[in-house]
């Protein structure tokens, strides 16, 4: 039976995937469960217990050339045997809006390769679901102006909201 307790793990470079990561701490931290919030660090191990298998376990990262970074593969590769704990992981992607059009980004298999390592470690895995987030791709466009960066935060919260409560 999963007990109220669960970790954030997130990596983030421009806060896209933090801000997504403390939306899920808020959320559990409001229905009374106990919650870390964690950054992913080159060469640091997960605080998971091996044969803990009541904690939640949370990843969330961005995407890197369509698919989860080294170092987010990496750590759910070190990541204890899961015996069956429960586990969700959640990307961000270059969402980017032109006028009234929102533009999806794309994750590719970066959400679904993150929660293939953990099934196949005996996690659980509850959900994999990719977030459109203001694009910090340069070398594609011009940065996102602050006000079209604002509205995909605001589109894309509801569904995060959905998400985290499934999980949770």
């Amino acid at each position: 039976m999963l007990e109220k307790s669960a970790a954030v793990y997130f990596q983030s470079g421009t806060g896209n995937s933090f801000r997504v990561a403390n939306w899920f701490w808020s959320a559990a931290r409001n229905r009374g469960w106990e919650c870390s919030l964690e950054p992913i660090v080159r060469g640091r191990q997960a605080k998971e217990t091996a044969g803990d298998n009541r904690r939640l376990i949370l990843v969330v990262t961005p995407t890197h050339g369509f698919t989860s970074p080294w170092e987010a593969i990496k750590f759910c590769l070190r990541l204890p045997a899961g015996r069956g704990a429960p586990a969700a992981v959640a990307v961000t992607r270059a969402g980017t809006k032109f006028g009234r059009v929102f533009l999806p980004g794309l994750d590719g298999t970066a959400a679904y390769l993150l929660a293939l390592i953990l099934f196949v470690k005996g996690y659980r895995v509850r959900g994999a679901m990719g977030f459109d987030m203001p694009s910090n791709w340069m070398a594609v466009h011009p940065g996102v102006r602050r006000e079209s960066a604002e509205a995909i935060i605001a589109r894309t919260r509801p569904k995060a909201e959905r998400f985290i409560q499934r999980i949770l």
